[in-house]
Order: C-alpha cells, then structure tokens, then sequence
C-alpha cells in the first residue's frame, strides 16, 4: 500500500519507482557544473536587478493558509494547500473570484492537489485525485464540467500544453501499463501517450516543488532523480541541458533501499553525502536551481547569455526560506516567489499588518 508523508517544504512522495537518466551527457547537451562547495552568501539587493511587490487582497474569510502553486497568465491564480482552495487575483493583486467546493458531488472535490487556468478560455481546471477526476470551472468559481481519468492517479501534477493533459505521476503503480512518470491525455480523456518508463522501486520518493515549468509557451519537466531537463509535448520529450553536481548526485542506493522507519530516513537526510530536493526553473534568460545538501539550501542562477554559475546558501540558518523563498513559477523574465507581509515588512521596510495575506514577489535577477 502507497504511503504518503506531508512536509511543507519537501513534498515527499511514498511508495513507487523512479525514471533516472544516464548520467553521462550522451545528448551531447549543455552541462552545467553546479559547485556549492564555496557557496557565496546571498545578497539580494547585489543580486537582483529589478523587482516589484503585488499584495494579495486580504478578506477575513479568505485569508490565504500554505500557497503551494502559482500561475501568472493575466490573472494570479494561486493555490492554497492548506485549505485547499484556488483563488483568482487580477494583476493588481485585487481577490476575484474563490474556488472552494469541497464535496463528493458534481463540480465538488475531496482533495485538490494541482490546478490550471487558461484565462483567454475562460476556466480553471482542479485534479482531484482521490475521486479520479479533473473538474472545470469558469473564472467566476462556477461549475462547468468534470471529467473522470482513465487510470488510477495516485499523487500527481498537471498541466496542459497543446490541448492536451499531461500528468506527473508521483506516485507509482504496479501495473506494467502504469510504469510511467508522465501519461497523456486528449480534451476527452483518451490516453495518447505515456513517457519516461521506470523500473527500479523506492519506498521514498524525494520530489521537487515543481516538475513542470514553462518558457516562452514551452512546457518542460525534470523527472524525479534526473540530472536532465526534458522539452515535452503530447507526442515526445526532447532532452535540452544537464546539471552536473558531480560526486553529490543522488546516491541511488540510499534512495532506493527499503525504509522500514520514515521520520528516521528523514532525519538521516542531513547526513548524507548528496543533494535532495533539486528544483529547476528558468526564464528567457536565466536558469534557476535550489536544492538541499546536509540541512542547508542552496541556490544557483546561471546566466544563459554569457554561461556564467553562481551559487549561493545561507549557511547561518537551517531554515530553508531564510535563504530567499520558494520560487515557484515565472512570468516574462521575473521569477516569482510568495512572502509573507512580515516578511516583506522586514526585507523591504513596508509597512503591513503581519496578518495581511501574502505578498507575490516577481524577481528580475542580474
């Protein structure tokens, strides 16, 4: 039976089998050498060339809980993991509509793990997948339509590109015609392709915040374990550049050897000898990595244009978010973080209630 474990910054996935791909770079691709042994500290006001703040509208009933997923797309779409909801802000941070039908009826959903919207179509599509079903709503909250899935979806993410559902399975079965990380969708819900086969099984899955992220219209994704960043579609996956992390790449035999104690395996983390929870995210630009090694999290910017590698950790502190936030998605060449009011309060000197909601942080790097 799949086990889940629920850390607020780490997202680990229970149960299942990983894709990894070799780890000699036979693409002949871009490889990035990410060396964090002589990590500079981070300075945001040497590191950053332009950024600017949207508050979050706050109302006494909305207030915002953890914000696990953002999308910019002429709205702010944002969802709240913790209460499980999706709220719609217009651009200028003002609330316009609120996603909140927990249920086991039509339109209803028992748990929301990921989200989409297209603005110029007019709705919002939520997973949820504990009933199997994708469900749309227009951008005002109201129901339209729901689709069931045709395959068992565990813990997944989505996203949509070309028309088509693609689905992150994060947690994994063991059917034969389900050893898949990603699987394909039509608009009717006729599977037309699944990718990146796995075979070797792990009692612990160690995943990033976010294996989709968009460029430019582009999808890409980085399986789980994978030193390679992929360009998918409906139809393939085209592999685009590798990071190199040398001898602190994952150690496949800790991660896939059984786990017969979690909080014990968690605790072990710190110790070892390799980086966890790698995160990618670019723009036109610039790549983004953040990524955990022995307690502390570091981050690299690689500038596209001149190739240039920097990394940078708060060795100071053990918390994850003291280092600079979550980046959790992109907007033209801004790189999009949530801080909290107090946060923003003390970074920036504004003057805001600590309980107000919290504000989007869109970040231009130099």
């Amino acid at each position: 039976m799949n086990k889940l474990l629920s850390m607020a910054f780490m997202g680990l996935v229970f149960t299942g089998c990983v894709y990894h791909a070799p780890k000699t770079n036979s693409y002949n691709l871009p490889e990035y050498q990410i060396d964090f042994h002589e990590a500079d500290e981070m300075k945001f006001d040497e590191l950053v060339d332009t950024f600017f703040c949207i508050p979050l509208e706050t109302h006494s009933s909305n207030l915002l809980g953890r914000i696990a997923k953002i999308q910019v797309d002429s709205v702010i779409s944002v969802l709240d993991e913790m209460n499980q909801t999706v709220h719609l802000y217009l651009m200028d941070g003002s609330l316009s509509a609120v996603i909140d039908k927990k249920g086991m009826g039509p339109g209803e959903y028992v748990q929301l793990s990921d989200f989409f919207t297209s603005p110029k179509d007019g709705y919002v599509e939520i997973l949820d997948p504990m009933q199997k079903k994708i469900i749309r709503y227009d951008m005002c909250g109201r129901f339209i339509k729901e689709m069931h899935l045709p395959f068992p979806v565990g813990v997944s993410k989505f996203t949509k590109i070309n028309g088509y559902y693609v689905f992150d399975q994060q947690t994994r079965r063991n059917e034969d015609e389900w050893k898949y990380s990603v699987v394909v969708l039509s608009e009717e819900g006729r599977i037309v392709n699944k990718l990146f086969p796995y075979t070797q099984y792990a009692d612990i899955l160690l995943s990033s915040r976010n294996s989709f992220y968009r460029v430019d219209n582009e999808l890409f994704y980085t399986p789980i374990y994978c030193d390679t960043v992929f360009l998918l579609n409906e139809k393939a996956a085209v592999p685009q550049f590798v990071m190199d992390f040398s001898d602190k790449w994952v150690d496949h035999s800790f991660v896939y050897g059984a786990v017969k104690d979690p909080m014990s395996f968690i605790n072990k983390l710190r110790d070892c000898d390799f980086i966890t929870f790698l995160n990618v995210m670019e723009t036109g630009s610039m790549i983004w990595l953040d990524f955990m090694y022995k307690g502390i999290k570091y981050c690299s910017l690689i500038n596209r244009s001149n190739m240039q590698i920097s990394t940078y950790s708060n060795s100071a502190s053990d918390d994850c978010r003291d280092l600079f936030g979550e980046v959790l998605t992109t907007w033209n060449d801004f790189f999009i973080i949530p801080e909290s009011a107090e946060r923003i309060s003390q970074k920036f000197g504004l003057e805001v209630e600590s309980e107000d909601n919290p504000y989007i942080l869109f970040v231009k790097f130099k």
